[in-house]
């Protein structure tokens, strides 16, 4: 029996789960529940590797590893889900660079065809950030999903959203007392 218990809230245990190729129905299945997308196929663009973890952390250091894990699926939506155990400052505005990079980083990077525009390589992405504290303490709903919308006529902005940031927090039934 091993000394210690891995939970899969642990960095490393987190990006092997959801950022390893050998695990492609775990995140397909965590965003599929997450936000209702059917989704066929999925790649995962920053796969799971210690070595270049380690690599990263020995140039860099612990905190320039980033998004833990970035993929797209079979129509190009981009999604990215990071886990955040602790109540960092500047949170709610990390998520959105992260999901507004993911957003522009396929710009004008594929052939177009006579009449397009750059934007046309632009393609709906969502994120799903895993929180490890309470960050809405308004009520006790554990999932939040944010997209533009239009509030005076209720209706969203683009169908589907352009971008779309998630939250699940996990510590909700206790509402930090």
């Amino acid at each position: 029996m091993p000394d210690s218990i891995i939970l899969p809230t642990n960095d490393l245990a987190f990006k092997k789960i959801f950022a390893n190729n050998q695990h492609k129905e775990i995140i397909k299945g965590l965003i599929q529940d997450f936000y209702g997308i059917t989704i066929k196929s999925i790649t995962i663009e920053n796969p799971y590797s210690i070595d270049e973890f380690n690599d990263i952390i020995d140039k860099k250091g612990y905190f320039a590893v980033e998004v833990d894990s970035f993929c797209t699926s079979e129509n190009n939506w981009k999604f990215s889900t990071e886990m955040q155990l602790l109540k960092r400052d500047f949170y709610p505005e990390r998520s959105l660079y992260y999901l507004c990079r993911k957003y522009n980083s396929t710009y004008g990077n594929t052939e177009l065809m006579r009449g397009e525009s750059k934007y046309s390589s632009l393609y709906p992405t969502f994120s799903i950030n895993i929180l490890g504290y309470n960050h809405f303490k308004y009520d006790q709903k554990a999932v939040r999903r944010f997209t533009l919308y239009d509030e005076e006529n209720q209706q969203p902005y683009h169908s589907p959203g352009l971008f779309t940031i998630g939250f699940f927090e996990l510590r909700k039934p206790d509402f930090d007392r």
